[in-house]
């Protein structure tokens, strides 16, 4: 009994089944093309994506050398075969990429702990000069109403000496 690669049902199968194993390998798209890149403002920094690609990264290294998961097909169980040849052969490189793993996981959180420093101070010096800010137009409009009472001096000065000179 043979199916027909035709039929609607199988058809729609398998583009499922694509669809599912590309949005497994498919790359997170962190600089979108340069067309929408002009099309849109630059979105603002935020540690959550850098918290979460390190999480995301740990996750992978935590499911590096798994097998996935096959259907039960000939072709599969040959697949595994070959997959637990392919480690037998190069088990000495197995050591050296958890140690590269390792080593990227904690040079992103490094620099996770960095950026978050960075943040806390620059929220910090935001805060002190937004104090200084505010205090500067406080004097500032001390000093312009000062400015405008010795006007007002002024301008009741040259009334009076008007007044005294008149006959």
């Amino acid at each position: 009994m043979s199916v027909e690669p035709s039929s609607p049902g199988v058809s729609q199968l398998m583009g499922e089944i694509r669809e599912r194993v590309r949005r497994k390998t498919r790359l997170p798209e962190f600089y979108p093309a340069a067309d929408s890149r002009d099309a849109h403002p630059a979105p603002e920094f935020s540690l959550d994506r850098v918290t979460r690609a390190a999480l995301e990264l740990r996750e992978a290294i935590a499911r590096f050398g798994e097998m996935s998961a096959r259907p039960a097909t000939f072709r599969a169980r040959l697949g595994a075969v070959a997959v637990r040849v392919v480690r037998r052969a190069l088990f000495f490189h197995v050591a050296q990429a958890r140690e590269l793993e390792l080593v990227s996981l904690r040079a992103i959180e490094e620099q996770a702990l960095a950026l978050e420093a960075l943040a806390a101070g620059f929220q910090q010096l935001w805060n002190l000069e937004s104090d200084r800010a505010a205090r500067f137009s406080a004097s500032l409009d001390e000093v312009n109403a000062r400015l405008s009472e010795i006007e007002m001096s002024i301008q009741e000065l040259k009334s009076r000496a008007w007044h005294a000179a008149a006959p």
